[in-house]
């Protein structure tokens, strides 16, 4: 369907989200998390029950309501905001969205296979994150943003190690990558595999030189302080 649409001459394209290495990726771009949300999306579900409304295909409504719980459920674990997050009015519709992927974990089969890491880690994915909820809204919490429990802080450093070094490197070419990347990711945004996991830079606090900030344990105003040449 996507080369169809590649080959046509027409402006309007179901699929135009989606590009070469999305469908055809290799073993690196397989890690790459925003392809792999762009493909499991509301987006390329919507694109094929259309193919089959219009019988350019036949049998992908299954795959369509496939891509749709995926994308549904990767809207819960992955929520940065408070409109996306579980809270004690919403729990019970955001726990039936985990309980749906935990049931549908236990029955996929992954290449014959019947049980695979991937199902176990999405059990054990939606069970604790499940308990997780409840103890902390006992707990007085209003609301969880699941995206705390995921590694994409983790995931990028390693990506930012792989794209300096290489995707093979030594002990001592990790180490030197390590020194630079501590440094480095606390003073800008740089392209990775993952997610952003919504970290403050420190290079936003250099923007606000020379204004005021509030100490709030003393709400006392305190001045930045202009850095030296010799300390720099």
């Amino acid at each position: 369907m996507w080369k169809l649409e590649k080959d046509k001459k027409d402006e309007l394209h179901s699929l135009y989200h989606l590009t070469a290495d999305n469908l055809y990726p290799d073993n690196f771009y397989k890690m790459h998390v925003g392809s792999a949300v762009w493909f499991f999306s509301v987006t390329t579900a919507s694109a094929l029950k259309l193919a089959v409304e219009n019988e350019l295909h036949e049998d992908a409504l299954t795959t369509a309501w496939f891509l749709q719980k995926v994308a549904k459920w990767f809207e819960v674990v992955s929520s940065r905001h408070l409109k996306t997050s579980i809270t004690k009015k919403n729990k019970e519709w955001r726990y039936f969205i985990l309980d749906n992927m935990l049931k549908l974990s236990q029955r996929i089969e992954v290449r014959g296979s019947v049980w695979k890491p991937l199902n176990m880690g999405m059990i054990l994915f939606a069970v604790s994150q499940r308990d997780i909820c409840e103890f902390l809204f006992a707990n007085n919490f209003h609301y969880l943003m699941l995206s705390r429990f995921i590694q994409d802080a983790l995931e990028n450093v390693f990506g930012q190690l792989r794209r300096r070094n290489g995707k093979t490197q030594t002990a001592l070419e990790c180490r030197w990558g390590m020194k630079l990347i501590t440094i480095s990711q606390f003073l800008s945004k740089s392209s990775v595999s993952y997610l952003s996991d919504a970290d403050i830079y420190l290079v936003d606090f250099f923007t606000n030189k020379g204004k005021e900030l509030v100490n709030t344990d003393s709400c006392t105003p305190l001045s930045i302080m202009p850095i030296s040449k010799e300390v720099s």
